[in-house]
């Protein structure tokens, strides 16, 4: 398989390459590494990946920012572009987008309370004197989650104007909290009528949660799935029930994480799993898989990221990166011939 390869998503006339790119570290990426950014890019529509995928989310809007940078020199017929609602990026007082740091910080696995507090203590003083008046400023940037329909309307649109460009091919819901029938009456009810406009083409729903995207995907009409960490050689939960359900509906899901966010990349004592300090026996467990594949000639990263094509519902997968190098060993990784007889011996 090579990463170019593309394959259509589900029933609509979107057609997703192979191998996609995740822009979430776009929006980590520091002011000054602009042009990284723009080299990644452009290398991945160069290198023929036709799946690029943003969100408001990530740095705040930067990262489908510094898409729009790029985008009047692509050629946009060739790029399959795919971003979210459910963020909507709006200023906020100081004391609120505290509170907002230290919630999202600690309700993340891999960091807890104490280093919660550590990015309060850091944002607080990194805003002293940034104000030309001295102090603080009076608003600040802030992912506000809102799945509502006026909501959504006003997050897609702030996205096509970050983006530059007048539609987008994919819009996914992103990671909706809450019950289920507010966000269908909402964003659900949003993306619809864009799809019936023709701005978006294909919509659906992106998360970690399983039990979740297959609930969305029994309750609304659907046309795929953003499934992060839930189909990887350490955790293939989405194979009981929600793959062979997307499959039987011609729901195509794009798998993202399939390191499982490092552990399938290096699995070493300082390993993270799930965004989390990995334990002793993951690692093992990790290490096994591994030795497996050298048994087969393979690296465990290439057996990682081949590996959820294994599944018929999985029409791509997305991996993020900071360089072009890594970027092209991805490419590489893609193309790293793998026996049946590999996957035969992981399955026993």
């Amino acid at each position: 398989m090579l990463p170019s390869d593309v394959v259509r998503l589900g029933r609509t006339p979107v057609v997703v390459s192979r191998l996609g790119l995740g822009t979430a570290p776009f929006g980590a990426l520091p002011t000054d590494r602009d042009d990284e950014a723009d080299a990644i890019l452009r290398r991945a529509v160069g290198a023929g990946l036709r799946l690029v995928d943003t969100a408001p989310a990530y740095g705040l809007g930067r990262a489908e920012s510094r898409i729009g940078a790029v985008m009047p020199e692509l050629d946009r017929a060739r790029l399959t572009l795919s971003t979210k609602v459910g963020r909507l990026v709006e200023p906020v007082g100081f004391t609120t987008k505290v509170m907002g740091v230290l919630r999202e910080a600690a309700r993340h696995p891999r960091t807890g309370i104490g280093d919660a507090r550590s990015s309060v203590t850091g944002f607080a003083m990194r805003a002293v004197g940034r104000h030309p008046e001295g102090g603080l400023r009076r608003q600040w940037p802030s992912a506000v989650r809102d799945y509502s329909f006026d909501g959504t309307l006003r997050s897609v649109d702030a996205s096509l104007r970050r983006l530059a460009t007048n539609r987008v091919d994919i819009l996914l819901i992103h990671e909706p909290i809450g019950p289920i029938g507010p966000v269908l009456n909402g964003a659900y009810r949003a993306l619809e009528r864009l799809r019936s406009e023709g701005i978006v083409s294909a919509i659906g729903v992106g998360s970690n949660d399983v039990a979740q995207l297959e609930a969305y995907a029994r309750a609304a009409d659907l046309d795929c799935l953003l499934l992060g960490y839930r189909y990887t050689l350490m955790d293939q939960t989405a194979e009981r029930s929600l793959l062979p359900y997307a499959h039987a509906r011609g729901i195509s899901v794009v798998v993202g994480g399939p390191f499982n966010s490092g552990i399938l990349a290096a699995p070493g004592p300082r390993a993270t799993y799930d965004n989390r300090p990995a334990t002793a026996a993951e690692v093992r467990h990790a290490r096994s898989l591994e030795a497996i594949a050298a048994g087969h000639g393979l690296s465990l990263k290439a057996a990682a990221l081949q590996f959820p094509f294994t599944h018929p519902a999985v029409a791509s997968v997305l991996v993020g990166v900071q360089t072009v190098a890594e970027l092209e060993e991805n490419l590489d990784l893609m193309r790293a011939g793998v026996a049946d007889a590999l996957w035969e011996e992981y399955r026993q």
